[in-house]
């Protein structure tokens, strides 16, 4: 982003990406029917609390800001 001409453009885009993808493959998962949305969108929650909890450690070391 600090090279960026326009960094608001490029933080807008790929938020609206992030969000675009996951969409658009639960559209498609769908495939008009709510039940299965349901649970795609469970899935999604439950795959995104796991990945939160391996990506950060239980107890983090504080670091001293000089």
């Amino acid at each position: 982003l600090p090279r960026m001409r326009y960094p608001a453009i490029g933080l807008l885009g790929s938020a609206a990406l992030r969000v675009a993808l996951p969409l658009a493959g639960l559209y498609l998962v769908m495939d008009g029917r709510w039940e299965r949305l349901l649970i795609g969108l469970l899935g999604f929650a439950v795959a995104r609390f796991v990945a939160t909890r391996l990506a950060v450690p239980a107890n983090p070391k504080p670091r001293l800001i000089p």
